[in-house]
């Protein structure tokens, strides 16, 4: 069973029950708002609200139940497809928790672009960003889009998952300090998903082949085993356990990404960049690797 961290879909429920406490909230004003009318109205005589007045509050009196019935119809929608999509999180989560022990599983990581499902990162090397849907029905897919029944969806979810996956990269680039490969997967729990190519770069499949994609989907590289080794400390800053600035840079295991070997600590002895460290491949100067120590 893989190491998890963060619960999945506690953003999604929460989005969810603040939809509920807004509605319930807007109702109260609302039965509050049409008693105030009322009182109006039965005490006009009293209160001298002359007839113009008296034709306002009846307006209002009318108004006021179907705007909310309206607004109500439409907020209970977005509640639902909430509860729906933290349903679909929730069964994903499930299914990642058949992985091994070689694997590494985070869910719900709060981006610059909202919210990241489920990251996965595989001792091989693999980092699979996992965006959830909950959608029925059939989806294709084109060279740039998918579709939904022939449709394009309320969102554009192939930006979604590329514009999270350039924020994981960089975000953990800034910790290993080189460049890793990110595999975006937008995966459909419920509808019939049609084979097609990625869009993109983004694979867009159903939750029957996430396993498989994510076990024979990944590629080893010579940075792999930096990734590992710092699996920890990758998955503490990204669910806000860890401050990137307190992060002690001579305490990170650090490897080459070009051959892979452990780095090493060394004090530049000549030239401009005399007197400064470096982590630097143990091949060098054959292997050109040298990372400045901050």
């Amino acid at each position: 069973m893989p190491k998890t961290y963060h619960t999945a879909a506690k953003s999604t429920r929460e989005m969810a029950d603040e939809r509920r406490k807004q509605l319930s909230t807007v109702g109260w004003l609302v039965i509050g708002a049409v008693i105030i009318v009322y009182i109006l109205l039965t005490n006009s005589s009293s209160l001298r609200i002359g007839g113009i007045g008296i034709l306002v509050l009846l307006f209002a009196i009318r108004l006021l139940p179907d705007w909310f019935d309206g607004y109500s119809h439409r907020k209970e929608k977005t509640i639902r497809r909430a509860d729906r999509g933290a349903d679909a999180e929730e069964q994903i989560a499930d299914l990642l928790n058949q992985l091994g022990d070689e694997f590494v599983v985070i869910h719900d990581v709060d981006s610059s672009y909202g919210n990241i499902d489920h990251i996965v990162i595989s001792q091989k090397g693999g980092i699979f960003l996992l965006e959830t849907k909950s959608h029925n029905g059939i989806v294709t897919t084109t060279d740039s889009q998918i579709l939904v029944n022939g449709e394009e969806p309320e969102k554009d979810f192939i930006a979604q998952a590329l514009q999270n996956s350039y924020w994981l990269r960089e975000e953990i680039g800034r910790l290993v300090k080189f460049t890793h490969w990110i595999t975006p997967v937008v995966v459909f729990t419920n509808a019939f998903v049609k084979y097609g190519k990625p869009v993109k770069g983004v694979k867009v499949i159903n939750r029957k082949f996430l396993l498989r994609t994510i076990e024979y989907g990944q590629s080893s590289s010579h940075s792999s085993a930096a990734i590992w080794a710092n699996r920890d400390l990758i998955a503490g800053c990204l669910t806000g356990k860890i401050n990137l600035p307190d992060v002690d840079r001579k305490t990170l295991t650090q490897y080459c990404p070009k051959c892979g070997k452990k780095l090493v600590e060394k004090v530049a002895k000549g030239g401009s960049q005399v007197g400064k460290r470096f982590m630097v491949c143990p091949d060098y100067p054959k292997c050109k690797t040298a990372i400045p120590i901050e």
